[in-house]
């Protein structure tokens, strides 16, 4: 049986960055030209930059698990909530991609199972058809 682990992609810090960088070169040419009065502008790159990261930390403490018949989704910085699903009991799991998202080769999967708990979304996961296939087929794997 094959163990694997999903995380999140970077890729969006990659967006992120050179709209960043994009933001900062207009605010730094207006306040190199015009004067201090425009410092202000620079707080918009910032803000943006406080945000990336930010939203990098947050995402990168969650991942997917699958292992010894089992899938662990793990979130949480200070706090870890953990859920366990045993793979013979999937029953589907969906891709979801927007328009960007297929730009950058992202996309959302989502695992259904049979049980009461519901679903698992997890966002941002990098060629996220293969992972969708890779989860299926262990499944498929474990039940016979």
């Amino acid at each position: 049986m094959s163990t694997f682990e999903v995380r999140p992609s970077p890729k969006f810090l990659i967006v992120g960055s050179v709209l960043e960088a994009l933001l900062l070169v207009p605010a730094v040419y207006a306040m190199v030209t015009y004067g201090e009065q425009y410092v202000w502008l620079l707080a918009i790159p910032v803000a943006l930059g406080i945000f990336t990261a930010v939203r990098w930390i947050v995402k990168s403490s969650t991942r997917i698990t699958v292992a010894d018949g089992r899938l662990r989704y793990q979130s949480g910085i200070a706090s870890k909530t953990t859920r366990t699903l045993e793979l013979g009991r999937i029953q589907d799991v969906t891709v979801k991609q927007s328009m960007s998202d297929r730009m950058l080769g992202l996309g959302a999967i989502t695992v259904v199972t049979a049980s009461e708990t519901g679903s698992i979304t997890m966002e941002q996961i990098d060629q996220p058809q293969r992972v969708a296939e890779q989860i299926l087929d262990t499944a498929r794997a474990g039940r016979r």
